[in-house]
């Protein structure tokens, strides 16, 4: 919706929401006088403090949820989205992050995660890995460790075959070189199983 439409409807729903507003105001009133993180500057009037003109309500996750449940979940407003709930409250309350608190809140109503149109298009369908044509044509690398040093090495690079799940346990040290990786590589597996196609790794 545009801010011009919002002109007209937007007063509506506020006079609509304003006969329900009650509990939650009384509710404000005795929250706030025992507050202790109060705002700076506030006008208070009838046991309520004013910033700008809008009514500040304490950061009480429990009021808020109220407020919430009353300006996004209630009929009237029928779930709109995180700026129209932002628009109808910030009309008449304020809290500190007031657009972050609303934001979080629409994202998590389970409702509008069920019934909102997807802005977006359908995800694909899942596409298989495909499955190698022989043994050691696909080999997937890791290295396990660091390990306590034993003989000299403190970790194990392991080299194992999708298709089979055949595996090398290779020790090795965690500064080993490319080259000389390399020629593990050759010693321990391209010697006994050939050049694989894919060498995939975490």
């Amino acid at each position: 919706m545009t801010p011009s439409d919002w002109d007209g409807l937007g007063e509506v729903f506020v006079a609509a929401l304003a006969i329900s507003d009650s509990d939650i105001l009384a509710e404000t009133r005795r929250i706030a006088a025992d507050w202790e993180d109060k705002l700076e500057g506030l006008v208070w009037d009838d046991g309520l403090g004013r910033k700008e003109g809008r009514i500040w309500i304490p950061e009480s996750d429990n009021l808020w949820k109220k407020v919430m449940g009353l300006y996004h979940d209630s009929p009237v407003t029928g779930h709109l989205g995180t700026s129209g709930t932002l628009e109808l409250i910030g009309r008449s309350y304020w809290r500190r992050n007031l657009a972050a608190w609303v934001k979080r809140y629409v994202q998590g109503c389970h409702t509008c995660r069920r019934a909102k149109h997807r802005n977006q298009r359908e995800f694909g369908k899942l596409q298989p890995i495909p499955a190698p044509d022989r043994p050691w044509q696909w080999i997937q690398l890791d290295f396990v460790g660091e390990l306590p040093k034993l003989s000299g090495f403190n970790t194990v690079y392991v080299v194992s075959d999708r298709l089979t799940k055949m595996a090398h346990f290779i020790p090795m040290t965690t500064d080993i070189s490319a080259p000389d990786l390399m020629k593990l590589h050759i010693r321990h597996i391209w010697k006994l199983h050939g050049i694989p196609l894919v060498h995939g790794t975490d």
